[in-house]
C-alpha cells in the first residue's frame, strides 16, 4: 500500500498522515532537506520517486508519503524552473507506475488536500499561496484528464481523492477499511 498526500502548504497534509500511521501502523516518509529546495531538479526528483515505489514494491512494504510528485511538480514550477511540458510528464510517468504497482494488487491513494480556507493557510506560511493551490488544482485536473479519467477511483486499487482538514476522520476511516481488506487478502493467500 502506498498512501501521497499532496497539497500547499499548512493544510493538513503532515496531520493525515501521521492519523493515517497511527491507525494502520504503517510508516510515513517525509522530504528530509538533505538536498536543498532550490537544487532540486526534476529528473532526479522522479527518479527517487519511482525509486522510492520499487523499492516499498520489493520489501511487500505499506508507505505513507508527505508531499510526493505532484508537490514535486507544482513547486519545481513555480520556483525552481521546471519546464511544464516535463514536469507533467513525468507526472504521468510516476502515475503509470503507480498503476502497474496497484495492477498488482497493491492499493495506491493520492490525496489533495485542499485548504478549508486559503487565506487561512497563506496567513499561517506568511505568503499568498493562491498561486500555487490555482496551480495544484490546474496539475491535479490534467493529471486525470490527461489519461481520461472522470472518477475518484483511477483504476483497480488505484484511488485519487480531494480532502481537506475537516475530513480527515472520514479518509482515515477510508484508508483503514481498504487496509484491513487488503491484510485480510493478504492472510488468505498465505494459507
Amino acid at each position: 500500500m502506498i498512501i501521497i498526500v499532496e497539497g500547499i502548504d499548512r493544510v493538513g497534509k503532515t496531520t493525515l498522515c501521521n492519523k493515517i500511521s497511527e491507525e494502520i501502523k504503517i510508516p510515513v516518509h517525509k522530504y528530509n532537506g538533505i538536498i536543498p529546495y532550490d537544487e532540486m531538479k526534476n529528473k532526479q526528483e522522479t527518479d527517487k520517486t519511482l525509486m522510492l515505489i520499487q523499492t516499498v514494491e520489493e520489501l511487500k512494504a505499506d508507505l505513507i508519503i508527505d508531499r510526493s510528485y505532484l508537490t514535486d511538480c507544482v513547486y519545481g514550477i513555480v520556483e525552481r524552473g521546471y519546464k511544464v511540458g516535463k514536469a507533467l510528464k513525468n507526472v504521468r510517468l510516476i502515475n503509470k507506475r503507480l498503476q502497474q504497482y496497484a495492477d498488482k494488487g497493491n492499493s495506491v491513494f493520492v490525496f489533495l488536500m485542499q485548504p478549508t480556507s486559503l487565506e487561512e493557510s497563506s496567513k499561517e506560511h506568511g505568503a499568498d499561496l493562491s498561486y500555487y493551490n490555482r496551480m495544484f488544482n490546474e496539475i491535479w485536473q490534467s493529471h486525470f484528464a490527461l489519461d481520461g479519467i472522470k472518477s475518484d477511483i483511477i483504476g483497480s486499487r488505484f484511488y485519487a481523492k480531494n480532502a481537506n482538514y475537516k475530513s480527515i476522520p472520514e479518509v482515515v476511516n477510508f484508508v483503514r477499511l481498504r487496509k484491513k481488506l487488503e491484510d485480510e487478502k493478504r492472510e488468505k493467500s498465505y494459507e
